[in-house]
């Protein structure tokens, strides 16, 4: 099977699943204002959490590993 297929095959299956547990937690809101802001029940551990999440994307993950392969692992001590 050729790669792109099956690349692009996980990011459907990867987009629905996402899709269906939006749909989920929606369900148990009473508006589209209030799913949006998590109806003000956001303590401090999951906004940390959420905080970390967005900050430690994958393009940071990829960017420092890409980093450590083209200067050597001294890129950590520094």
């Amino acid at each position: 099977m050729n790669q792109v297929l099956i690349q692009l095959i996980y990011f459907v299956i990867y987009s629905v699943v996402f899709l269906v547990i939006g749909k989920l937690s929606f369900s148990e809101s009473d508006s589209l204002s209030k799913f949006f802001v998590g109806e003000r029940k956001n303590d401090e551990k999951r906004l940390f959490f959420t905080f970390v999440g967005t900050w430690v994307s994958a393009a940071t993950i990829l960017g420092f590993t890409g980093n450590v392969y083209h200067s050597g692992l001294s890129v950590i001590a520094s």
